[in-house]
């Protein structure tokens, strides 16, 4: 069995990623989200048309009683005595509640990732070859940072 080399990544003299492979790498994309669009996307929530979507399901689920077979679906599972709860919580602000909720869950999640250094450059991926690197890059798009040396660390 190969051993296992471990690479890091800098990026403006920090290392912003680690990797232990046995594999050969050469190259690394680093990329650095958006806090700016982030903030604004939580704390300027507009509903999407998964919510409208999720606020019927829940609003279907407080309609029912425990054991009913859930209506309008291609397949059927029994309503429970928690769905039945979570949904009548979900809709008892009726449509503008359930944004808020939906709102307050965006802004915690954007606050919870930037607390644990989400918005801080990191390696997207690794790769051994220039042209796959610039393929993954491609896919990060405007989040890259630069296409970094892979740099195994010798012990």
């Amino acid at each position: 069995m190969t051993k296992a080399i471990k690479y890091t990544a800098t990026y403006n003299g920090v290392v912003v990623g680690t990797r232990k492979s046995p594999r050969p790498y050469q190259f690394a994309v680093v990329v650095q989200s958006d806090e700016a669009a982030a903030r604004a996307y939580a704390y300027d929530y507009k509903p999407t048309d998964t919510d409208h979507k999720n606020f019927v399901y829940h609003s279907n689920n407080a309609q029912c009683q425990p054991g009913d077979t859930y209506p309008e679906r291609n397949y059927k599972f029994t309503v429970d005595a928690m769905m039945i709860a979570e949904g009548k919580r979900m809709i008892a602000g009726g449509w503008e509640g359930y944004v808020a909720i939906c709102r307050a869950r965006a802004i915690e999640n954007f606050e919870a990732h930037k607390a644990n250094g989400g918005f801080e450059p990191g390696v997207y991926g690794w790769s051994m070859s220039r042209r796959n690197v610039e393929k993954m890059a491609a896919q990060a798009g405007s989040r890259v940072l630069a296409i970094v040396p892979a740099i195994p660390l010798i012990k």
